[in-house]
């Protein structure tokens, strides 16, 4: 057998068993939906995705990629488990569209840039809180405010190191910030 027919022919039996995956499954109405589009087609940019996959070795990815974290050890806890648990790999990344991801990033970098002014104040002159725009007790009561850096010079001039923002589209159709995160790598 031709080596190019069998990558084709196992490229469209992917195809078939992905339109079959998703034969039935129907955009909740009025939600937006980031996967099938009004026409009841994956989105081009899914469509892209699933091209991708359908040219390569999807599962056998997915198990060199759970191999490699539980080699690695990279690991998390619930509450106050005392088990780790390995990192789940989910086997379909959200896919975002291009032109969403420009919006979203411009977003990002700006509320990443107000925090750095934020925690830059707070350490800082305090004119937000000599202002009256932000609370003093809620600066100082704060069990997060670290009175002792108060004043400091970071090293490097910044103080946030480390930003992560977990997003969703709303049901307005617009993203979403859900969460912010600035202690530790996740995600």
């Amino acid at each position: 057998m031709n080596p190019a027919a069998g990558s084709k022919a196992a490229a469209a039996s992917f195809e078939e068993d992905w339109a079959a995956s998703y034969a039935d499954y129907a955009p909740l109405p009025g939600i937006p939906d980031e996967f099938i589009g009004a026409d009841g087609q994956p989105r081009p940019h899914w469509r892209r995705l699933l091209d991708y996959l359908s040219a390569n070795d999807m599962e056998r990815s997915l198990a060199v990629a759970r191999r490699h974290i539980r080699d690695l050890g990279i690991s998390y806890r619930v509450g106050d488990e005392a088990k780790e648990r390995n990192w789940p790999v989910s086997s379909l990344p959200l896919v975002i569209d291009e032109s969403d991801w420009q919006a979203i990033s411009a977003g990002i970098v700006q509320r990443a840039s107000m925090f750095e002014a934020l925690l830059a104040d707070v350490y800082g002159p305090a004119k937000l809180v000599a202002d009256g725009v932000l609370p003093a007790a809620a600066v100082a009561g704060s069990k997060e405010y670290l009175r002792p850096l108060a004043g400091v010079k970071p090293p490097g001039g910044r103080w946030l190191h480390l930003y992560a923002a977990d997003i969703g589209r709303g049901p307005d159709g617009r993203w979403w910030v859900l969460n912010d995160r600035a202690q530790a790598p996740s995600g």
